[in-house]
């Protein structure tokens, strides 16, 4: 008998299918995702509070535009200024350019924040790789990012893929990110974190020796 419930539960248990995870983003659509991060330079740390609104305005076959930034910003629990920057994302979601009176460093800064969503079916296991090109370098990087699936997982309800990501550059001082994304089917992002070394912050005129990011969609 035991072992006939045995059979009857693994023929009963339905396997896990592969997604065909695509970026989300529909024109005159927002996310909002509430952020916190702890900034380290040498000896000095900081806390940032916000929330990250992403608008999409514009979409197309090769990509989408819209805005970045965020609102509700303290460092400290000191307010500080709302900033708004206009965006462009290739049609896999990954940041191609920034608009800002920063400079490409924006770009770089943005960039750990953004999920690549893959041109394949994934299953847990499956990895697929980013590498900008060379019309992406800007400010004398260019970006690779790994992603790989790594489990399954449940947040609000919803199942998700739990996706690692590792991003690494070329270039001077380069940046290393290592993270982790939770998408859902329908490849809306609903929680990420990651701790990214040598970040650049041209908002703040100086690169962080690191900083711990944790973000939650709204």
């Amino acid at each position: 008998m035991l072992n006939v419930l045995i059979a009857a539960s693994l023929l009963g248990a339905a396997p896990f299918d592969a997604w065909d995870i695509h970026a989300p983003y529909k024109q005159d659509s927002t996310l909002d995702y509430e952020v916190v991060m702890t900034l380290h330079n040498g000896p000095e740390q900081n806390n940032v509070d916000m929330l990250i609104h992403h608008a999409t305005t514009k979409k197309s076959d090769s990509g989408y535009e819209g805005t970045y930034g965020w609102t509700e910003l303290y460092v400290d629990d000191q307010p500080q200024l709302d900033q708004t920057f206009g965006v462009t994302l290739k049609a896999n979601g990954v940041l191609k350019a920034v608009t800002s009176d920063y400079g490409d460093g924006m770009r770089r800064m943005f960039l750990p924040f953004m999920f690549v969503y893959p041109d394949k079916r994934v299953d847990v296991g499956d990895t697929w790789t980013y590498k900008d090109a060379a019309e992406d370098e800007m400010d004398g990087h260019k970006a690779t990012i790994v992603f790989k699936v790594v489990d399954t997982d449940t947040i609000k309800e919803k199942k998700v893929l739990k996706i690692e990501s590792h991003l690494t550059e070329d270039g001077t001082d380069p940046m290393k990110s290592d993270g982790t994304f939770w998408v859902a089917e329908d490849g809306t992002v609903l929680k990420y974190k990651f701790k990214v070394t040598e970040w650049p912050v041209p908002v703040a005129q100086q690169v962080f020796q690191d900083a711990d990011v944790t973000a939650t969609l709204q």
